[in-house]
């Protein structure tokens, strides 16, 4: 990942939190989008208990 921008992070229900984010990856990063993705969801769940996200990736 090069850059995570255009973030917006909002509680739900008490601790129960979402995030929107745009993503951006090297172009040779392409193919391995949906490994990023899961690390980057796992993370945030683990350590800032976001349980819904929504990212648009760009390169």
């Amino acid at each position: 990942m090069i850059e995570l921008h255009d973030i917006h992070i909002w509680e739900i229900t008490q601790d129960m939190y979402n995030m929107t984010a745009h993503v951006k990856i090297d172009k040779k990063d392409l193919e391995e989008y949906e490994n990023i993705l899961h690390e980057i969801n796992h993370d945030l769940k683990e350590k800032f208990k976001i349980v819904h996200t929504t990212f648009q990736f760009e390169w």
